[in-house]
């Protein structure tokens, strides 16, 4: 039974690396940050990781170089900097079917800006309130109009 376990959070947490992944832009590969800095080194570096890490900092860039280092910043470097693909050879050691760079290259990401459309559960909207728990079975929730 704990084998079947492991190998069911193994699979979710590779789902999770990569649907957080996807939703970051691919620049390419470069032989030089720009000026992304050092923000972390990790066992089990991905793309996800690192840029779930930057994101949280409010960077809009992220690189991985040598396999296991994130770096955050807000200017990639530029197209002058591009390396043939071939240079960002490393796997990722948490998730290997993506690249984490190279020996003196990077992997660029971009990061989208937020997404700020949906309202906060629980304001109000087109005059009724939206309650942000769900009322028990059997009662009654009375819709508030704005004024």
């Amino acid at each position: 039974m704990a084998p079947k376990l492991i190998s069911t959070f193994v699979t979710l947490a590779l789902f999770a690396s990569v649907s957080q992944s996807i939703r970051y832009k691919y620049s390419g590969c470069f032989d030089s940050p720009g000026d992304l800095t050092f923000e972390l080194r990790h066992v089990f570096q991905s793309p996800g990781l690192c840029g779930r890490r930057c994101e949280t900092s409010h960077f809009s860039a992220f690189g991985l170089t040598n396999s296991s280092d994130c770096l955050c910043g807000y200017t990639p470097p530029t197209p002058d900097n591009a390396a043939d693909e071939e240079w960002c050879n490393q796997r990722c050691p948490g998730y290997a079917m993506e690249y984490c760079g190279g020996e003196g290259f990077y992997t660029i990401y971009l990061i989208p800006e937020p997404d700020n459309h949906d309202p906060p559960n629980g304001t109000l909207t087109q005059g009724s309130y939206a309650p942000t728990k769900a009322p028990e079975l059997g009662s009654q929730v009375p819709l508030q109009h704005a004024s």
